[in-house]
């Protein structure tokens, strides 16, 4: 969407603006981001020249390091990451290997990047990061990206229900509750889903409800979509709050509700829907663990393959081959247990000019 494109680069040049324009401000950041994703031959000397110079001088780029997702260069973030980790300080260090696994993660490198979210949890010995380095291996598979093979899978899940479990530990007790819930349904086990829709019913704390009506509407769609998209119209509406209660929660809402429209026969609407992670929602200067905005992007690359084969079904092909360029462009390096997603983001292509 060109209109849209150039409306969004004249906010980030106002934002740019008010952070100036000398080397190594935000501004000069985005130019370089800029010509990196869209500048062609040269592109490749910035790269080159970007890595060299902030892999001796992290600071400068520290703050804004998790921004290279934001502007789909994963790759870039990934190689300038692993750069400034190499001469980074404590606090660099951990923003870096959490920039690093993301970026990974989002190119298909899924080993790469659950080891780089192990490294980043020794690096952040929160509780958050803790937990989020569980719900990576449990929750992609459910949201349509396997990152994690079976055995890994199930010894998060074991961890994750010990976590579930405890009564000291809100509000990632409710998050457990609800990732095991999810992944209870993704695995046809309805008894442990109401289980856990259960358990979160009797959680107080303030992450439960909306957990709770995500998870209740992700069990209802199985068998009656329609229902579950009626019932998530108010928390699709007001889906900003949803990334304060769990950085997946929104991922999940968007991606559930493109499977609804789907069964329906709506698949406009469920193209639309998969256009969720088209932002730029970051808080802050990304420090700590992974937040909602990267998850989005991460889960963005197998949603542009759903929406592609959405959008051809209504004869909006050239978009379609848009998208499908860039998933095949971004995994074109991605581990060989993706090979599914990537065979059919592959047979989709064909059919591309």
């Amino acid at each position: 969407d060109g209109d849209a494109a150039a409306e969004m680069w004249d906010r980030r040049m106002a934002l740019r603006a008010a952070h100036g324009s000398g080397a190594d401000t935000l501004g000069e950041l985005f130019n370089l981001a800029r010509t990196i994703r869209f500048g062609g031959p040269k592109a490749a000397l910035w790269r080159h020249y970007a890595i060299w110079k902030y892999g001796h001088a992290g600071s400068a780029v520290a703050p804004y390091l998790r921004l290279g997702l934001t502007f789909d260069i994963p790759d870039f973030q990934r190689d300038l990451a692993s750069a400034v980790a190499r001469t980074a300080g404590s606090t660099g260090l951990s923003s870096a290997t959490v920039a690093r696994a993301v970026a990974a993660l989002e190119t298909g490198r899924a080993a790469e990047g659950l080891a780089a979210l192990d490294s980043a949890a020794v690096l952040i010995p929160t509780r958050e990061m803790q937990l989020q380095r569980l719900e990576w291996r449990v929750l992609p598979p459910v949201l349509g990206l396997p990152i994690a093979d079976s055995a890994d899978v199930a010894r998060a899940r074991v961890a994750m229900t010990r976590l579930a479990d405890s009564e000291s530990a809100f509000p990632w007790t409710a998050r457990a509750q609800w990732a095991l819930g999810m992944d209870a349904v993704h695995r046809g086990d309805v008894i442990a889903a109401r289980h856990w829709l259960e358990a979160l019913a009797a959680t107080e704390d303030s992450t439960a409800p909306l957990l709770r009506a995500v998870l209740r509407a992700f069990l209802t769609g199985v068998n009656d979509p329609g229902l579950a998209l009626a019932s998530t119209d108010t928390l699709y509406l007001a889906d900003r709050g949803v990334p304060t209660d769990d950085p997946f929660a929104r991922s999940a809402l968007h991606l559930a509700r493109a499977g609804w429209q789907a069964a329906l026969g709506k698949d406009a609407a469920a193209a639309a829907e998969l256009g969720w992670y088209e932002n730029s929602d970051l808080r802050g200067w990304p420090q700590g663990p992974p937040q909602a905005g990267e998850v989005d992007q991460v889960l963005g690359v197998p949603a542009r393959v759903r929406r592609a084969a959405l959008l051809r079904r209504v004869g909006r092909s050239a978009e379609a081959c848009v998208l499908l360029r860039r998933a095949n462009e971004l995994w074109r390096h991605a581990d060989a247990h993706l090979s599914g997603l990537i065979g059919q983001a592959q047979a989709l292509a064909r059919s591309c000019p």
